[in-house]
């Protein structure tokens, strides 16, 4: 099973996105999704195959990137975050 994990500041901000994406996702039941707060990420950072970064999250993407050299690492635009606009996350995840 796919594990995708969504941190934002505080991991509440998230759950409207949370849901959407399961919703994208429901015909595939391979993929599980958490949102989490990003002061875990690095505690929970490699229990995931994903890692998804709120906007608001964007300056530590670097950090990031070097703990976890082997996940792939998507930053949600602004956009994408306030519109629950899941469709380029989908893409990325299924390819």
């Amino acid at each position: 099973m796919t594990q995708i994990g969504l941190f934002c500041a505080t991991g509440l901000s998230s759950a409207l996105l949370v849901k959407a994406l399961k919703e994208q996702l429901a015909d595939d039941q391979h993929y599980q999704v958490n949102s989490a707060p990003f002061s875990e990420i690095f505690m929970v950072g490699n229990d995931y195959d994903f890692l998804i970064l709120a906007p608001q999250t964007r300056f530590n993407q670097a950090k990031v990137a070097a703990a976890f050299p082997d996940k792939k690492i998507v930053l949600l635009t602004d956009e994408e975050f306030l519109s629950r606009n899941v469709a380029r996350i989908v893409e990325e995840i299924k390819i």
